[in-house]
């Protein structure tokens, strides 16, 4: 790996961090304006043009582990993959969409000190049944206040 195939700044993810909010941050650390060129940058080979990044277990990282100096151990911590792993013995994709489906929030909660605190975006907080925050006991809120 040549030295300029590395991000020049490279944040770990933090404990219970998302995989979007950890892609967000190393984006911002590293001046790259959109989603859309952070893709480009991490999956040179995948012809797809998106602007979403989603918390699932990606089929590969693609670059992500090399341009970040991030381990693939760590990036699956920042998913769903433990979770999937411990309660579901299929690996089909649709089986944990479809689970994932049920236990989900359609927004993106979040609480407004933790958020404040940490700059990062906590994984629990796609989780519906989780109704606030346990560190502030506030509830999660799903638009800016």
């Amino acid at each position: 790996m040549d030295v300029y195939d590395v991000f020049p700044l490279h944040p770990q993810p933090q404990p219970t961090e998302s995989l979007s909010s950890y892609l967000l941050r190393l984006a911002a650390a590293n001046r790259i304006m959109t989603a859309g060129r952070l893709f480009r940058l991490i999956f040179p080979e995948d012809k797809r043009n998106t602007n979403s990044i989603a918390d699932f277990v990606p089929v590969s990282f693609g670059m992500l582990p090399q341009v970040a100096l991030c381990p693939d151990e760590q990036l699956l911590q920042t998913t769903f993959h433990f979770l999937l792993t411990r309660f579901l013995k299929q690996k089909q994709a649709s089986i944990h969409a479809n689970f994932l489906a049920t236990v989900l929030s359609d927004e993106l909660r979040f609480c407004p000190q933790c958020l404040a605190d940490t700059g990062y975006y906590q994984l629990a907080w796609r989780f519906r049944l989780l109704p606030g925050c346990v560190q502030h006991g506030c509830h999660l809120l799903d638009q800016c206040p």
